[in-house]
């Protein structure tokens, strides 16, 4: 009779006593050279951070806002001990890639505490300094050991990627190579798919106010109005949660999945459970979603990881490869097209009903002011839903369209990251009307909310065009990600050894890579005592959805050349799509802006919607690719 099937921690654990009974090194002493030395940086950092505090981040600073001093200590040995931990349990790959996913996040968190030796009256951290006067403050010891800490959190995580210095026919190596129990291709999928939501929760909780302050003296602000080292450091920390939790969940190795979002878990605690512990214990400060978004990503992540990992043998394995391209690529671009449907039409949603809306509060009969949607969701709605609904047809229609709607999914985040901007600026000037001070508070937008008479208004309820525009840019990315996996699938149809790259669309195409960037970088209007949002001097929370737009647009472009004819024509047919709504900024928004005229931005992206169509018609020219069945 067969013996029962073990489970890997069984497994895990006969091995430990075997090696044992034979006497063997296990544990600590079998981890890899590099490994080792990766333990003791780690610990080095832990230790480093630890007494950051105790000999004084800053000089003659007033105490803490609360007793921070055991809590900032067991959140700097963190990862060190569950890697330590792990390895001890034989788990050393497990190990390994926690500090790696440590490690991820350090240089945002370094950037961030950078900011501490710069100008520390300018960040709120209660948990290292409560300000008792507007008097500068200078870094101590203790801020260089931070930055010290960090510096060495990625040094351990860069001795223990890969082979961690292990032989080629080691263990190690066999388990990073060769998973005992890998992932099947289709659990694996599903999995990336679901860190990539948790990783872009994460960096939604990144990029928002990590605390509420009711003291003048503790500045607390969201991204936008923050100094640009803390602006930078929290993008950092954002885009390395979206990279590397779908990354190692792609790998199909649950020891590098589980590895990577424990170390994920143990940065962002370290980040997000100081601000949340001072909105809890301190009477003068509050507890935002922020933290709270951060520390449910990457616990959500973290069990995502702890999912039992799924076999087959090479049958199943085969079988499922051949399904997933006829039956699941055309259920993945389904699935896709019914999500730009749902997009389109939210987008639209969102271009006619409010942003937000601003009241007196008491007896007053002085009217509420509705803040107005931008019209451009109207445009980028249209787009995007028009492409989904081919892509939803499935068949050959929806992959030659699939391309030109991941690139105009792009175009959903302008209005969105407008309509954000609106809110946020309300916000922001409601603040500044009641006689608090908001770095950031737009100056028009506080004339507004004050009026031509009467009291000013004191209340601002955000409307459902705020909270539609969240929901379009988390599924935007959602949507992306399935239709790339159906992009996938699609492409193990072809025989594409042999296509040369289109080298005469280079040319059209780098052109337009080039206007498009001052398309989107440069201000679209002309309009006196206004503020533009653009992407060197006035940078905002609509810059941010102009960036990520000009992001989607030159990779469209530089894949162009690149990619199959119909494809690569579809590309820049979505790339098209992006710089027209863009185009269309102007006579749809133009009405808000007294005064308004084109700028360069607008003559810009005339030209590169030109050059685009062109280069559209000579990748659509070219030969098209042979089917190997």
């Amino acid at each position: 009779m067969n013996s029962p099937t073990r489970t890997p921690a069984e497994r895990g654990s006969a091995a430990a006593r075997a090696s044992a009974a034979k006497g063997e090194p296990h544990g600590l002493a079998a981890a890899p050279a590099r490994l080792k030395a990766a333990l003791g940086l780690s610990l080095l950092a832990a230790v480093t951070a630890a007494i950051a505090l105790p000999l004084g981040v800053l000089r003659a600073a007033p105490h803490a806002g609360f007793s921070s001093g055991p809590l900032l200590f067991v959140l700097a040995l963190l990862p060190t001990a569950v890697a330590v931990g792990l390895v001890a349990a034989n788990r050393h790959l497990t190990g390994a890639r926690v500090l790696v996913g440590a490690a991820v996040l350090a240089p945002g968190a370094l950037l961030t505490d950078l900011q501490l030796v710069v100008d520390a009256t300018r960040v709120a951290r209660p948990e290292i300094v409560m300000p008792t006067s507007l008097t500068s403050l200078d870094a101590g010891l203790g801020a260089w050991l931070l930055l010290a800490a960090h510096v060495l959190t990625v040094a351990a995580g860069l001795c223990a990627v890969g082979y961690a210095g292990a032989a080629a026919d080691s263990a190690f190596a066999e388990a990073v190579d060769n998973p005992d129990r890998p992932r099947s291709l289709t659990q694996a999928r599903r999995l990336l798919g679901a860190s990539l939501g948790c990783g872009v929760i994460i960096a939604v909780g990144s990029v928002l106010p990590a605390l509420y302050s009711h003291d003048a003296l503790l500045v607390a602000v969201d991204i936008v109005p923050s100094p640009w080292l803390v602006r930078v450091g929290s993008v950092l920390v954002a885009v390395a949660a979206v990279v590397a939790l779908p990354w190692a969940a792609g790998t199909g190795n649950p020891a590098v999945h589980r590895g990577v979002s424990l170390g994920v878990l143990t940065a962002v605690a370290a980040v997000s459970v100081p601000p949340l512990a001072a909105g809890l214990v301190m009477a003068r400060v509050g507890v935002a979603p922020g933290p709270i978004l951060a520390l449910v990503g990457a616990a959500l992540a973290v069990g995502a990881a702890l999912i039992p990992a799924k076999a087959e043998d090479a049958d199943e394995a085969e079988d499922e490869h051949e399904a997933e391209i006829t039956l699941g690529g055309n259920r993945l671009h389904k699935t896709a097209g019914v999500l730009g449907v749902l997009l389109g039409v939210g987008a639209v949603i969102s271009a006619v009903t409010a942003v937000y809306v601003a009241s007196v509060v008491g007896d007053s009969p002085a009217p509420a002011i509705v803040g107005a949607p931008t019209k451009l969701g109207l445009a980028a709605g249209v787009l995007v839903g028009v492409l989904g609904l081919v892509v939803a047809t499935g068949g050959r229609a929806a992959q030659t369209a699939r391309p030109a709607f991941v690139v105009a999914l792009g175009a959903l985040a302008l209005p969105a990251a407008a309509t954000l901007d609106d809110a946020l600026g309300a916000t922001r000037a409601r603040d500044s009307i009641q006689g608090q001070s908001v770095p950031g508070a737009d100056s028009w937008m506080t004339v507004l909310l004050q009026g031509q008479s009467g009291p000013a208004a004191e209340q601002v309820t955000l409307g459902a065009a705020f909270w539609l525009s969240v929901l379009l840019l988390v599924g935007a990315a959602i949507a992306a990600v399935v239709a790339g996996l159906a992009g996938v699938a699609e492409r193990e149809e072809l025989d594409l050894s042999d296509r040369p790259d289109n080298q005469v669309l280079w040319a059209p195409a780098g052109l337009a890579a080039v206007a498009a960037i001052g398309a989107f970088a440069l201000p679209l209007v002309n309009a006196p005592n206004y503020r533009i949002p653009d992407l060197y001097s006035t940078f905002t929370v609509a810059s941010a959805g102009q960036l990520l737009a000009l992001i989607a647009v030159v990779a469209a472009v530089l894949q162009a050349p690149l990619a199959r004819p119909a494809r690569g024509a579809a590309l820049l047919i979505g790339a098209a799509g992006v710089v027209g709504v863009r185009l269309l900024q102007f006579p749809l928004g133009s009405s808000r802006v007294p005064g308004a005229s084109t700028g360069p931005g607008w003559w810009l992206a005339l030209l590169t919607l030109a050059l685009l169509v062109v280069a559209a018609a000579v990748a659509g020219s070219a030969e098209p690719e042979k089917r190997t069945r």
